[in-house]
């Protein structure tokens, strides 16, 4: 369901989309059950299980905003059991958690991420040039600071009592290899636009109508 909402000058506000809501882009793509575009200044607000994806990375947690500038991400907030996971060239999982993340977008990537609070992570660290695993490395801090380039990791900085350990893979058992909240959801994730149209199951009118005002009215609340 699309709804517009238009202030006193006839001018579009709002964009407000409702139950199984998605988006495609080609350099971004995106899932929740409800989503409210602000026109004002140019900003996604995710409810409601929000998901996201951007070149190899997943991003989740309980709510999300994305804000645009020049029709192109610019950063996004992850707010509430943040989730970042990445699959690598031999399908190992790189994660990211914490209590709430930014990330910064550069020319449609994803190359700079502020982890705050409870942050954890876990990289599979490989040879550049043959791409032998080296290592788990398993990480917590209070805050982190992760900078990728040209996809890839460049670097950590941790920020407050830091904890990190590089283990041999043989020590590493396979649900060490998870972070709590781990979920890879890539059969979910749009391929075209034709895949942002599911079937929805019929809701009485009614009760449509009413989760739509609760939708609205909680987006109305969080933009005073």
């Amino acid at each position: 369901t699309l709804k517009i909402k238009f202030n006193e000058d006839d001018d579009a506000e709002f964009l407000y989309a409702y139950h199984q809501a998605r988006f495609f882009k080609n350099d971004m793509q995106g899932a929740c059950d409800s989503l409210v575009y602000a026109m004002s200044d140019s900003t996604i607000k995710m409810m409601e299980d929000p998901i996201v994806w951007s070149d190899e990375n997943q991003l989740t947690s309980d709510s999300m905003l994305i804000f645009i500038s020049n029709n192109q991400p610019d950063s996004l907030n992850l707010s509430g059991g943040a989730f970042i996971v990445s699959e690598d060239t031999l399908q190992c999982f790189n994660q990211i958690s914490g209590r709430e993340v930014m990330g910064y977008f550069i020319k449609k990537e994803l190359r700079k991420i502020n982890v705050n609070g409870n942050s954890e992570t876990i990289y599979f660290v490989r040879d550049d040039e043959t791409t032998d695993l080296l290592g788990i490395n398993k990480a917590v801090a209070s805050n982190m600071i992760i900078r990728l380039d040209e996809k890839k990791l460049k670097s950590i900085t941790y920020i407050g009592d830091p904890e990190a350990t590089l283990f041999p893979e043989k020590e590493v058992s396979r649900s060490e290899r998870e972070l709590k909240g781990f979920s890879w959801r890539i059969d979910e994730r749009p391929k075209s636009k034709d895949d942002i149209y599911p079937i929805e199951k019929v809701r009485r009118p009614q009760q449509q109508s009413q989760e739509e005002e609760s939708t609205e009215e909680r987006s109305e609340e969080e933009n005073n």
